[in-house]
């Protein structure tokens, strides 16, 4: 897991680099135009290198949990997306936000009814679980405010080139890179409860730097507050997959397996909202230095995610063996 977190950093490190000197030299189009190669990329790789697993029987999907899920998360999403510009009594806000209840509130039944649900609702009633389900939710919010805002500051705010904004954002997952390796074989040692808590308590440190920088800080300040954000959440992530898969029996291990890039796209599809409301209701105008003011708040707001996220580690028990059943 701290090698498959190390990788997963390289990505978002060389994103921000090379979507910089694609921006500055081809304009925004190319930004688009360059995933066409790489998804044909993973494609090919994909078909060459993945196989079923020998003696796995036919499974069916579950679609009614799958259209429950998508219609509760994308009614949340567009109520909070446009919650900032339209306010609470806007029907725009509203109405997604009655379709998100209503169908998050059926999900459960309908999982109890699937003969292989999406989401298991008995995963929920496992402490151990729920808790280490949370304090990846919160680290992934504060991930989605960093990823969506953070251009609109360094370019907007801070008045950086693209090339050197996609430099200093590549300080924050780069760390990734080198130290999840290092943090999945910490926690084969003394387990997960102190590499969780203490890396979300240091992103948590490194965001609230962030947030105080005021409008003219410099390129270093930038680049090492982005840094210590990076080091926490290289330290959390291949830790906190750990903490969730162990806490499960072996028969539910992938179902608790699928919870963990779910939980990684809605966190961070619900903090990009979050973080995007919290700009709209600053009154920004791009180009000044509300957008400044704009992301602090927002980045306290993260720093407030994974501070609970922090709390969800502590609490969660140290060993908690779940019995295996029918």
């Amino acid at each position: 897991l701290g090698i498959l977190g190390g990788v997963q950093g390289a990505g978002p490190a060389a994103g921000p680099l090379a979507g910089g000197y694609l921006l500055a030299s081809l304009g925004w189009p190319a930004l688009f135009y360059i995933r066409i190669p790489l998804a044909v990329a993973a494609a090919l790789l994909a078909w060459a290198t993945l196989h079923p697993t020998p003696g796995q029987g036919k499974s069916r999907p579950d679609i009614l949990g799958s259209f429950s899920l998508f219609m509760g998360f994308g009614g949340l999403l567009l109520a909070v997306n446009r919650l900032g510009k339209v306010g609470l009594d806007s029907p725009l806000v509203w109405v997604p936000a009655a379709v998100a209840v209503a169908f998050l509130a059926i999900f459960p039944l309908v999982e109890r009814r699937a003969a292989q649900p999406v989401l298991s609702p008995s995963l929920f009633s496992n402490r151990s679980f729920t808790l280490a389900q949370g304090g990846f939710l919160f680290h992934f919010g504060a991930w989605g405010v960093m990823m969506f805002l953070t251009p609109f500051y360094l370019v907007e705010g801070l008045g950086y080139s693209p090339q050197t904004a996609g430099l200093l954002f590549a300080f924050f997952p780069g760390m990734r890179v080198v130290l999840a390796p290092l943090a999945g074989s910490l926690s084969d040692r003394i387990g997960v409860k102190i590499p969780c808590s203490v890396g979300l308590l240091i992103m948590a440190v490194g965001l609230g730097w962030l947030s105080q920088l005021g409008p003219n800080p410099g390129a270093v300040q930038v680049a090492a507050a982005f840094a210590v954000g990076g080091v926490g959440s290289a330290l959390f992530d291949p830790v906190g997959i750990r903490a969730i898969m162990e806490s499960v029996p072996r028969s539910l291990v992938g179902t608790a397996s699928a919870s963990v890039p779910a939980a990684r796209q809605l966190g961070g599809s619900v903090g990009g909202a979050l973080g995007g409301a919290v700009l709209a209701a600053q009154g920004v105008v791009l180009g000044t230095t509300a957008v400044v003011a704009g992301f602090s708040a927002a980045v306290i707001m993260a720093a407030v995610m994974v501070t609970l996220g922090a709390a969800a580690c502590l609490l969660r028990p140290s060993v908690e063996v779940p019995q295996e059943h029918a």
